[in-house]
């Protein structure tokens, strides 16, 4: 247990800016960067940047909403880092195998 004290003591202190960046970035941008990689093929950068923060709000919210209504799934910390994980690798795998298996418009 004091192993696990000392790990989120560091996580509190030194690490605290670092991980609350990496935290907006998973949230806000990630999972609708992913998505739009996938469904919108020729857009601009501000285009896909916008697109990108307003589906990852969109998913974000309602994956772990959905998650806690129909399968019970309590609403924490572990639990939503994983369901942004799989909305944002799921996606990435589509849009890497579409790449490597050579699909039109790649």
């Amino acid at each position: 247990m004091e192993l696990l004290q000392q790990i989120g003591n560091l996580l509190e202190g030194p690490l605290l800016i670092p991980r609350a960046v990496l935290a907006t970035v998973l949230v806000f941008f990630a999972p609708g960067f992913a998505w739009t990689l996938v469904f919108f093929r020729r857009l601009d950068v501000i285009e896909r940047l916008v697109l990108s923060i307003a589906l990852s709000i969109a998913l974000v919210t309602l994956s772990i909403l959905v998650l806690n209504v129909l399968f019970g799934v309590g609403i924490n910390g572990l639990s939503a880092l994983i369901t942004i994980i799989i909305i944002t690798a799921v996606p990435l795998t589509w849009y890497g195998l579409r790449r490597f298996l050579g699909g039109k418009d790649a």
